[in-house]
């Protein structure tokens, strides 16, 4: 009997075929610990060239998968790095912790406060806190006035 031979044979070239892809590396996995499994079982019952083959394609499929895995998850977290470092690169301090920064002859806008302990660009101040918004002059209470789209008082 050979047919796990020729089953671990063929699943072994298919999980090598599968494991160059960045997408079906797992598809690849799969097949090869498959493809590993019949063809130890058929080199318990009957050992031949067949089970040997496919023992062999499916261990080289497998450990293919795991370095195309490795390769594309290494890849990812780089470019996610690179993307992260360019997004934030354009912020200020104040900025990146979701202050305002306004000219220092300017006060903080209503319901912010100044914080010297982030930097602004431009030697503008910071003001860390959550700013009322408002749409010309309108939902600003209290005889605030509506600049650039925040109250001040």
């Amino acid at each position: 009997m050979v047919g796990f031979g020729i089953a671990g044979l063929i699943l072994g070239i298919l999980s090598i075929m599968a494991g160059f892809s960045p997408f079906l590396w797992i598809v690849g996995l799969i097949l090869g610990i498959v493809g590993l499994i019949l063809s130890i079982k058929q080199r318990k019952i009957n050992p031949n060239g067949m089970a040997i083959a496919g023992l062999v394609l499916s261990i080289i499929g497998i450990v293919l998968s795991g370095i195309i895995f490795i390769i594309y998850s290494l890849l990812s977290v780089f470019l996610f790095a690179v993307q992260s470092e360019h997004l934030s690169s354009d912020l200020s301090d104040c900025q990146g912790k979701g202050g305002i920064c306004v000219m220092n002859s300017e006060k903080c806008p209503t319901y912010t406060l100044h914080s010297s302990a982030f930097s602004c660009l431009n030697s503008e101040k910071c003001c860390l806190g959550s700013p009322k918004e408002c749409t010309e002059n309108s939902g600003c209470s209290g005889g605030g006035t509506c600049k650039n789209g925040l109250c001040y008082s």
